[in-house]
């Protein structure tokens, strides 16, 4: 079974790693430096990071072990080169190496990673936001970890399908960024709700009623009542929190037939699989910059 790693690309020197690392095909850690592990144990190899003067050693050892054991011809990389970007994505071809002798490994160059896997580096998408990534995936390319196999069901003909469409907004220079906030995405709808749906229009913003206050009440084209709630990351609670609103609008307007709307830049997997359940849309929100030259 193919796996999703996400390999940190360096924390002082992170897009100049990955540079060298496309140059070279490879992708490369630290910590044991003096030395090969290639038929160490772990006990042997966390002696040799003791004796080097690595900080924190148990830890090196384990990730050294998933670089060297875990990690298999076939897996995809994601070479995360932090702050949020994605510097490059690509296929592992070779079994680990020691090498101190290319620009990335070399001990007086200027990452000094010797601990090696060669990868088939694809051209595009490169050094992008982890936002441009699926939802599912984009935040679990920023946990913690230099090296972190990613619990993520990956069908890679779905993946490579999703990295062309990156590949084009990339190029289009996009750059899909996180919104502050509910105020913002809420002011953005009160004047822009037919971008949600076509003849969706504004009626009132915070409209209290019996279990709370209303984000937005508005009209969609049918001339029905829709009642909208804003969040920023929308779990399972905001399925019962808009329910709890439609049941105590329609009381106070004596009406029925009023849609649920949830507007959120994302949405959990319960959240989803309870939407459905109940007949409530989700719209995701997204930010972008666009960004063209200036004719001087």
């Amino acid at each position: 079974m193919v796996k999703l790693v996400k390999i940190v690309t360096h924390h002082e020197k992170p897009q100049r790693a990955a540079e060298l690392m496309a140059e070279e095909g490879v992708i490369a850690v630290g910590w044991a430096r003096s030395e090969s592990i290639v038929d160490k144990t772990k006990d042997e190899i966390l002696q040799q990071l003791i004796d080097e003067g690595v900080p924190n050693p148990e830890w090196g050892a384990s990730q050294l072990i998933t670089f060297r054991d875990e990690i298999q011809v076939g897996d995809i990389i994601i070479a995360y080169a932090t702050r949020n970007r994605v510097a490059l994505i690509g296929e592992v071809i070779s079994e680990y190496k020691f090498d101190n002798k290319n620009r990335v490994g070399n001990p007086d160059g200027e990452i000094d990673y010797p601990n090696q896997r060669e990868v088939l580096w694809w051209d595009a998408p490169r050094n992008f936001h982890r936002n441009f990534l699926p939802e599912d995936l984009k935040n679990l390319v920023a946990t913690p970890g230099t090296i972190r196999i990613l619990d993520y069901d990956l069908d890679v003909q779905k993946f490579k399908e999703d990295l062309k469409k990156i590949a084009e907004a990339v190029k289009s220079q996009d750059m899909i960024i996180g919104v502050t906030g509910e105020d913002e995405i809420h002011k953005y709808l009160i004047n822009h709700l037919d971008e949600l749906e076509e003849g969706l229009t504004f009626k009132q913003s915070e409209y209290g009623v019996s279990v709370g206050s209303i984000d937005i009440v508005a009209e969609d084209k049918r001339g029905l009542p829709v009642v909208l709630e804003v969040k920023v990351k929308a779990d399972d609670s905001a399925i019962g929190q808009l329910l709890g609103y439609l049941q105590a609008y329609e009381e106070e307007i004596n009406a029925g037939n009023v849609r649920g709307l949830i507007v959120a830049e994302s949405f959990t997997e319960r959240c989803k699989k309870a939407a459905k359940r109940v007949g409530i849309d989700l719209y995701q929100c997204r930010k972008i910059f666009k960004f063209s030259k200036l004719d001087l």
